[in-house]
């Protein structure tokens, strides 16, 4: 096992050509001259501007794949998935039993208050009739 390496001499790496002197301050810099045979003309009649782009294709579905694909669910995953259905539609029955329960319980409160109200005139009916009956000595 070996941990140690040997560690390379500078003499061991490659010459590097020399760098090419930097510009100097106020000098112009070089311009590279364009090599204007190897530039595809451009068509007279347009500009880059307005030439037509390219027609990207649009996303098709692969071939040979139907429009209702098989999906496959590991075992355990489709039981988890079933007892959580399961459980929503024992939920799902609960809360339609319970929304039973209140709509019974406010009828039977809706007829309670109307027999109240029943009550309530029958008796405003029994005091204006005793009202009538019996005058009052100042009202006659």
């Amino acid at each position: 096992m070996a941990f140690f390496f040997r560690k390379k001499k500078e003499d061991d790496l490659p010459e590097l050509p020399p760098l090419p002197p930097l510009p100097e301050e106020g000098m112009e810099q070089q311009e590279f001259p364009m090599d204007e045979e190897a530039m595809p003309p451009l068509p007279q009649s347009q500009s880059p501007a307005t030439m037509p782009l390219p027609m990207m294709p649009r996303f098709q579905k692969p071939m040979g794949i139907p429009e209702t694909a098989t999906v496959f669910v590991k075992i355990d995953k489709y039981k988890e998935i079933m007892h959580m259905v399961d459980s929503m539609n024992t939920k799902l029955e609960d809360l339609r039993h319970n929304l039973d329960k209140i709509s019974a319980i406010k009828q039977r409160e809706s007829e309670i208050i109307q027999g109240w109200n029943a009550l309530l005139s029958e008796s405003k009916a029994k005091i204006d009739e005793l009202n009538r009956k019996l005058l009052r000595p100042g009202d006659a």
